[in-house]
């Protein structure tokens, strides 16, 4: 999982991992995802889901944070 700055987003990407990684039950496979808050994530088919959460005032940080970057 990473952070791009471009679009202001966490994605996910999955290596071609032999077990999988899923959102919502769709496993990633070959492509990025741009993950939600809310998102319920598994490593692994029978993996315990995880939900992505993004609390409103660790967006306004990371953005601010953008925004220093580019000035």
């Amino acid at each position: 999982m990473e952070y791009d700055d471009e679009q202001r987003c966490f994605i996910l990407k999955d290596l071609n991992s032999s077990t999988g990684t899923y959102v919502h039950d769709c496993r990633v496979q070959n492509t990025a995802v741009r993950l939600a808050n809310g998102d319920l994530i598994r490593f692994g088919f029978n993996g315990l889901p995880l939900e992505f959460r993004i609390e409103q005032q660790q967006q306004e940080v990371l953005h601010d944070k953008l925004m220093q970057r580019t000035k």
